[in-house]
């Protein structure tokens, strides 16, 4: 068998994310405060969910970083409610290519997704209208294909 490329894995992600949209998490900042079985995750469902016990990520939260997003297949719920089969993904690129609904502030140092999710753009204006040209050509590409 032949080992996949990091281009070709995250392309797979990047596939993956855009059938099982909006099932998405991210990290609570406050995680590095807490103890592994009480990591947090934030989804556009749920404002406070765990990882499930069973995945890496529930016994190493500390590998999802503030960079990263996790694409899930669902949440069950119990006494609390769980992110199961989680996959790691960018997360910049995923909300770009996933979401349906991003809206700016005048700079474009920041972009509210999908009024979930607040990015802040490191390099100013000209790095945001970039990034959302960008977004929408590929979008643009990809619909007439």
């Amino acid at each position: 068998t032949r080992d996949l490329s990091v281009r070709q894995v995250n392309l797979i992600k990047l596939a993956l994310a855009s059938s099982l949209y909006p099932n998405v998490a991210v990290a609570d900042g406050a995680n590095q405060n807490r103890g592994v079985a009480d990591a947090m995750f934030i989804t556009p469902r749920k404002p406070q969910a765990n990882m499930h016990p069973t995945s890496v990520y529930g016994s190493a939260p500390s590998l999802v970083g503030p960079t990263d997003i996790l694409i899930y297949s669902q949440l069950l719920e119990t006494s609390k409610t769980f992110v199961m089969n989680a996959t790691k993904a960018h997360l910049l690129p995923t909300l770009l290519m996933c979401s349906s609904d991003i809206d700016t502030n005048r700079g474009t140092t920041r972009l509210l997704i999908d009024n979930w999710i607040e990015v802040h753009i490191a390099g100013g204006g000209k790095v945001g209208e970039k990034i959302l040209y960008l977004s929408q050509r590929l979008r643009q590409c990809l619909a007439s294909s």
